[in-house]
This record gives structure tokens, sequence and C-alpha cells, in this order.
């Protein structure tokens, strides 16, 4: 049960950063979203046709929005955890399951819970590229 433990750990050294992250992508939507329909025509006049325009800018917009919605999912799933794990242990079935099964299901749920946190991680890098591209193309015009 002290991986258990280990993960509430690694949650709250993680919810600092990922707070950081949401910030970021909230941000970068908002700057998106501040610009003017001509400045944002101009960024994507290589693009033909409006549809195109605008469904690039959806794709740019969903990015964040997409990266917001998992690292809050993983503030909440996190915080939920960390307030029942005590509890969690204290479960009279839990205590009577073989150690190597218990073992093997934590530590594969604790093998996708980093997975999911890193995804957000690199989703997050995607995005700090994204936003590059785009403040690059807006002021290039």
């Amino acid at each position: 049960m002290e991986i258990l433990m280990n993960i509430k750990e690694i949650n709250s050294d993680f919810f600092t950063v990922i707070a950081v992250l949401v910030g970021f992508n909230i941000t970068s939507v908002s700057l998106i979203s501040v610009f003017n329909k001509d400045t944002l025509r101009n960024v994507f006049s290589k693009l033909k046709g409006g549809k195109e325009k605008e469904k690039v800018l959806k794709q740019l917009i969903s990015s964040f929005i997409y990266c917001v919605f998992i690292q809050i999912g993983i503030i909440v799933m996190g915080s939920f955890y960390n307030i029942i794990v005590e509890d969690l242990i204290k479960i009279e079935f839990l205590q009577g399951i073989y150690n190597v099964i218990k073992r093997l299901v934590i530590l594969s749920l604790y093998a996708l819970w980093i997975g999911i946190i890193f995804h957000s991680f690199i989703v997050s890098i995607r995005n700090v590229f994204l936003i590059y591209k785009f403040i690059l193309a807006v002021y290039k015009e």
C-alpha cells in the first residue's frame, strides 16, 4: 500500500505544474480570440475559401480547449484520489485480495495515470509550438 501513498505525493507535485499549463492554454485561447476578423483572415491568407480558414481556426482553438479539459480532469481526479486514498487502504475487501493481484492492479492503474499526465504535457508542448507559429504568422503580416 506504500505505492498508493507515493501516487498521492506524485499527484501533489504535478498539480502545480498542470495548473500553470491550464493557465497557459486558457491564455492562449484568449489571445487567439482577441484578434479581429481581418487579422485572422490575413493569418490564414494562404488557405483558399472561407470554410477552410474557419476549419483551421476551429482546429487551433480545439487543440487548446482539449488540453484544458484533460488537465482539469487530471486535477479533479487526482484531488479526489488524494482525498480518499487513506480510506481506500482501510477497505476490508482490498485487504483480502492477494498481494500479487493487488500490486498488479495498482501498478497498471499507476502506469495509466502517469501516461495520462505525460500525454497532457506533450499536448501542452505542441500547443506552445502552435501559439508560437500563430504569433509569428500574425506579426509577419
